[in-house]
This record gives C-alpha cells, sequence and structure tokens, in this order.
C-alpha cells in the first residue's frame, strides 16, 4: 500500500486591522510572526528578512496577508535577516 500524501497546508486570508501587529496576529492563529512575514514576503518587500527593507512592525492597515493557522514555519528555512541591503533585480 502507498503511503498517503501529506496535504498542502491551507492558506486563510487576514486584513490587517487597526492596532495590529505580526505578533497579535499570530497569537490569535497559533503561529509564529516571522512564519507570516515569510509566507507574505513577495507580496510586502518589507516583510522579507532578506530584503534591504526588512521592517516587519510596520504593517498597513488593509494589507491582506496570507497564513496557515496552526503552523510554524521552519526556523532553519528561513533566511537571517539581512545586515547589509542585498542587490536586487528592478523590474524594467
Amino acid at each position: 500500500m502507498a503511503p498517503t500524501p501529506t496535504p498542502a497546508p491551507t492558506f486563510r486570508v487576514y486584513v490587517v486591522a487597526r492596532g495590529d501587529n505580526l505578533n497579535t496576529i499570530a497569537h490569535k492563529f497559533g503561529t509564529t510572526a516571522r512564519s507570516i512575514a515569510f509566507w507574505n514576503r513577495e507580496t510586502y518587500p518589507s516583510l522579507d528578512p532578506e530584503g534591504a527593507h526588512y521592517r516587519p512592525d510596520l504593517l498597513q492597515v488593509g494589507w491582506t496577508l496570507f497564513l496557515v493557522p496552526d503552523l510554524v514555519v521552519n526556523e532553519d528555512d528561513l533566511p537571517e535577516p539581512a545586515s547589509e541591503p542585498s542587490e536586487s533585480a528592478v523590474p524594467g
């Protein structure tokens, strides 16, 4: 008998409200602020730990965040915050 494949995580959409921060959102959903930042880093560059403008404390009311309740990204798989701005291609 073949093993049953692990189902892909189901993402939930959360809209940032006044007074929210990544820690309070993470606490509500049983995950970590770093996991939420990781899942949303491409949409919001300020959440990208490798980005030159990493500022996870600067959430905007109305941002749509994707998260997986009760799932934490393995910290070993997450990049460390950049100490210096990294070079990146600018769309032209």
